[in-house]
């Protein structure tokens, strides 16, 4: 039963009220689980107004006094604190602060996760559940991870393939990248009918992908989850390619010769974004720093410079 802790705060239905939420939250339909959570709640609720007295307002005026506070608090036993906002919390006095109150929910939820260690009955319950909800978080975030990686490589099986048939067929491989066997760290293979084939591999940070295309020549990725390329390399000597620029969207264009003999062009568009190239005295393409979206047919050669 509850002792006048929770009933002082939470009014006669304490009990029911309590029960309801943990098996909500805890998908928990024994009595005596129940029970053992609802006591070590009542405990430490009782312990919490001893030790830290009015520093979070009254029984009555504290976050403690408001059902919706419980409900955050009991997810939160589970969850962990880290995502409460003090904005959540209703308080029910006057002169309260609510960042001070967060500091106390985060107490308060801290004291309660060590008494429920004291039950291994409860700590079971808790270490089950909580694998249970990192199983479903990690594999959320692992398709969530191949499916950018499938964009990925259908951009550049799109982009590099021969035919637009081709570009069909090959972008169907990679459709459907098996979640329930994929390890991180582990290098995959795609091959490709046409004779290419694609090399990849997923870390928490980065997706690695090589496209090596018939003749062997390969073009390599870094790609962080929000889309920066954080390096790359290309599979044939940057002279070899044609640079295509929406003219219409030039604003500036100007060379300058630099102590080495080479050249450096800098064009600048409407949208704010530049494209810098260092050539030698013949016009071979060195170097490339682009501050803009571009788009790389390494099959044909060609890179082009997208409009923002």
């Amino acid at each position: 039963m509850i002792e006048g802790i929770l009933t002082g705060v939470l009014g006669n239905g304490a009990y029911n009220f309590l029960e309801k939420l943990i098996k909500k939250y805890f998908i928990q339909e024994d009595e005596e689980v129940i029970q053992l959570f609802i006591t070590a709640i009542n405990t430490v609720s009782a312990g919490f107004f001893d030790k830290y007295v009015e520093d979070y307002g009254t029984k009555e005026s504290s976050f403690l006094s408001v059902e919706k506070n419980w409900e955050l608090l009991i997810r939160s036993i589970f969850y962990g604190s880290k995502e409460l906002r003090e904005e959540d919390f209703v308080l029910n006095g006057i002169g309260i602060d609510k960042a001070e109150i967060l500091i106390g929910v985060r107490k308060f939820i801290d004291m309660l996760q060590l008494e429920i260690k004291k039950s291994w009955k409860l700590d079971k319950v808790l270490s089950e559940k909580k694998h249970i909800t990192d199983s479903e978080k990690n594999h959320k975030e692992l398709k969530e991870k191949l499916s950018f990686l499938e964009e990925l490589i259908t951009g550049l099986v799109i982009n590099n393939q021969a035919s637009t048939k081709e570009k069909k067929v090959e972008s169907d491989i990679v459709t459907g990248l098996n979640s329930e066997s994929f390890e991180f760290g582990k290098k995959y293979k795609i091959q490709i009918e046409s004779g290419a084939s694609i090399n990849y591999m997923l870390t928490n940070e980065l997706a690695y992908v090589e496209y090596i295309f018939e003749d062997g020549a390969t073009a390599y990725y870094e790609v962080d989850y929000s889309g920066s390329v954080r390096d790359s390399k290309f599979p044939y000597p940057l002279e070899e390619y044609q640079i295509n620029f929406p003219e219409k969207s030039l604003i500036e264009r100007k060379t300058m010769n630099l102590p080495n003999g080479n050249v450096q062009e800098i064009v600048r568009f409407r949208w704010g974004k530049y494209l810098s190239i260092i050539k030698d005295s013949q016009g071979h393409i060195l170097n490339m720093d682009a501050q803009c979206r571009i788009e790389v047919d390494h099959r044909n050669k060609k890179i082009t410079i997208m409009e923002e």
